[in-house]
């Protein structure tokens, strides 16, 4: 009795592994403005902007899903815009900070 239950199980949990979880990425993340914005709100940028990178790789990444070139594209160049955006907002934040430091 014992074996005829473990076969099953064994078989659901492998199947479950594979499933993904994932659905679609949280909506994109707006980004602080570098000139003006506090340390904590760059380091909570960072953080979104992380989150939703990795909700796009988990998303496109299930190989459960079938997703369209046009939408895979669609969410690839989301992604790469929230980390451009990002990275231009650390900068901008940089920027201020070393003109106030030589000041």
């Amino acid at each position: 009795m014992k074996f005829s239950l473990a076969v099953p199980l064994l078989i659901i949990a492998m199947n479950a592994g594979a499933d993904c979880q994932s659905g679609l990425p949280a909506e994109v993340p707006s980004m602080p403005e570098g000139a003006t914005a506090t340390r904590l709100e760059i380091e909570q940028g960072q953080v979104d902007a992380q989150a939703y990178v990795d909700s796009v790789a988990a998303f496109l990444d299930c190989p459960r899903k079938e997703v369209s070139d046009m939408k895979h594209d669609f969410f690839v160049d989301s992604a790469f815009q929230v980390a451009k955006e990002y990275n231009q907002t650390l900068t901008r934040y940089n920027q201020r900070e070393e003109s106030l430091a030589s000041n």
